[in-house]
This record gives structure tokens, C-alpha cells and sequence, in this order.
């Protein structure tokens, strides 16, 4: 079928023939089939996939879900030109009754003549250089000494230090558990609550056989941090850092970080990705922010999109505030008193 001046085709979508396309064409992890059928497959939804085709070219795989006449767009990572994603648009609207498109994890936004709403929000990359010393020696003058302190310290007070990888099947449940168990402590410790439910850290159990890489840090045999990640193709995602809080002082969370970015430079990855969180220290690790957007296309104005649209709102001027240093020195120091 013909859509502005693309041909789109319909692909089944549950095979390994549609997955080898998704790896080579966007390799990340977020978009292969078994993260959908992991994370995305639930009862009343049904799944859809084309592919856009530009003259002998075959410039995308769109797999797409539709649920309560709300079509969700599963490409992340991607990036449509304008012509392209509304042909995508155009191929949807006219095969199945639905009242908006979900696009998540864009690296651009469409432009599109109908009501929308966008979301920012960013994945923080790191190039990976060809060396591990060319890696450490990009390291700001701080960040070296730090470095260079904490292991001397470990080194020490530890007679025995180890790092050791497991690989996709190797990934047990227990190991799982352990880097999600230092994860909610961690984050307990701040008062505040785990992103990671118990319902999330089964699929993380399902998902990383498929793709997942873990490092674990050992002091005198003792577990005392973790890092959870996929390689897929050239790329490596980082989804959890953790360690045990009892360990603070030797900042094990970052030595296990490198030493896991390490290992992705010694397997000639191409990038590493810290993923969203503007956390300083995956800046201190070289990593760059790259935008990405989040957008909701509506078929008409609608209640729905007013009401999500007075609360992007208010979270727009939330995010302000919290990043106004004014505001945020009345709120410690004086509104909290």
C-alpha cells in the first residue's frame, strides 16, 4: 500500500526473522521481541507490524499495539522524518479506529498539523574510545585522584578483590535479586521509594537470559555491588547500579561502574548508555545527554488531551522551580524550618 509516497508492508511480528531486523536496524534493547513479549504483552492488547519501504529500501520495522482504541507506536530509539511518520500515521488511522498515538523514545518529535503533546527527557551516551587507558585518561583531574584513591584503599583493607561477569543465561534469579536488593536499600536510605516492584524485577528476571549482562564486586568473597546491563549489537544498556550501603566509604558503586565500562571497551562495544536520570556522575563518566521525546498525537481536541495537557503543565513548572537555586535554598533553609 502506498502512503505518501512510501509503501508500507504488513510483517507477522513474533518471529526471529522480524527480531534479526529490529537488532540490526535499531539495536537496543528496549525494542527486540522478546522485551515486547516480556514487557508489553498483556490481556486485550493486540500487537501489528509493517514495514516502510522507500523505493528498493526498507528504512524501518514498526511494531505497534493497540489496546482500548489507544495505539502505542513501540519503536525507541528511532527517529522518523516527518513524511515518513505520517505516512505511518495515515496507514494507522485508516486500518483501525483509535482516538490517539503514543510515539515513545523518540530521538526527534514529528511535526504534525493535530493536536499534540510532547515530553522531553534524555538518554545519557558515552562514545566509547578504542582503549581503556584512553578511556580513564579522558577523565577529569578530580575524578583520577578519586579513582586512583579508592582503589589504593579497597586494595589495602581487602585482601581479595574481584570482579566477575555473568552472560545472558548466566544471569540467574539470585544474582537478579541481590543488585535489585541493594537498589531498594539504597534508595530506602534516602528516604524515598524503588522504581523496582516486585512485578518488574520478574520480568527483569525473564528478559536479561535473552541479552543481559551483570557484573558483581566481591570483597574478601563478599557481594558488595552490582551492575545490571544488555549488549545489543554494538550498544550496552545500563538499567541498575547498586551496592551495598554498609560500604559506602569506598565508593564501590563507581569502581564497579568502571569497571564495567571497561569491560565494554575490551568487546569493542561502540556506546555505552547510563540511560535517563540526570545524574552528575554519569557526566563524570563521559557520558553526553542526547534528547529524546515522548509524543501523544490525539485524532481530535478531547477531554483527555486537556487533562494531560494542564499536567504537563504543572510538571513544567515543577521541574523549573526545582532547578531555580532561589527557590530551592527558600525551600531547604526556610519554608522546611
Amino acid at each position: 500500500m502506498e502512503y505518501q509516497n512510501y509503501t508500507i508492508k504488513e510483517i507477522d511480528v513474533f518471529t526471529e526473522v522480524c527480531n534479526e531486523k529490529l537488532i540490526r536496524l535499531y539495536h537496543n534493547f528496549l525494542y527486540t521481541i522478546p522485551y515486547i513479549q516480556v514487557y508489553h504483552t498483556v490481556v486485550g492488547c493486540d500487537f501489528y507490524g509493517i514495514e516502510v519501504w522507500n523505493d528498493s529500501c526498507c528504512l524501518d520495522v514498526v511494531i505497534y499495539k493497540i489496546q482500548d482504541r489507544i495505539c502505542e507506536i513501540l519503536n525507541t530509539f528511532s527517529s522518523f522524518s516527518d513524511n515518513e511518520g505520517k505516512a505511518i500515521i495515515e496507514y494507522i488511522t485508516k486500518k483501525h479506529i483509535v482516538k490517539k498515538i503514543i510515539l515513545s523514545t523518540q530521538y526527534s518529535a514529528l511535526q504534525v498539523a493535530m493536536p499534540n503533546i510532547i515530553f522531553a527527557n534524555e538518554d545519557i551516551i558515552l562514545r566509547l574510545p578504542t582503549t581503556k587507558d584512553l578511556y580513564f585518561n579522558s577523565f577529569g583531574k578530580q575524578t583520577k585522584k578519586h579513582l586512583k584513591y579508592y582503589k589504593t584503599k579497597i586494595k589495602k583493607e581487602f585482601s581479595d578483590i574481584q570482579f566477575i561477569f555473568y552472560h545472558k543465561e548466566e544471569c540467574s534469579d539470585c544474582l537478579v535479586h541481590q543488585i535489585v536488593q541493594f537498589n531498594r536499600e539504597r534508595i530506602q536510605s534516602k528516604g524515598q521509594i524503588s522504581g523496582i516492584d516486585d512485578d518488574y524485577e520478574n520480568r527483569l528476571k525473564k528478559y536479561i537470559r535473552y541479552y543481559g549482562k551483570i557484573c558483581m564486586m566481591y570483597l574478601d568473597d563478599k557481594l558488595v555491588a552490582g551492575t545490571l546491563g544488555y549488549e545489543v549489537g554494538q550498544d550496552f544498556y545500563l538499567q541498575v547500579l547498586a551496592h551495598d550501603n554498609a560500604y559506602n566509604k569506598y565508593n564501590i558503586g563507581q569502581l564497579c561502574l568502571l569497571e564495567t565500562i571497561n569491560s565494554e571497551i575490551d568487546s569493542k562495544m561502540d556506546t555505552f548508555h547510563f540511560l535517563w536520570g540526570n545524574c552528575e556522575y554519569k557526566y563524570r563518566f563521559g557520558g553526553s545527554a542526547i534528547k529524546l521525546y515522548r509524543q501523544i498525537l490525539y485524532l481530535n481536541y478531547s477531554w483527555d488531551y486537556f487533562c494531560i495537557y494542564l499536567q504537563k503543565i504543572k510538571q513544567d513548572i515543577y521541574l523549573r522551580l526545582k532547578s531555580n537555586e532561589k527557590i530551592r535554598y527558600l525551600w531547604k533553609n526556610v519554608l522546611r524550618k
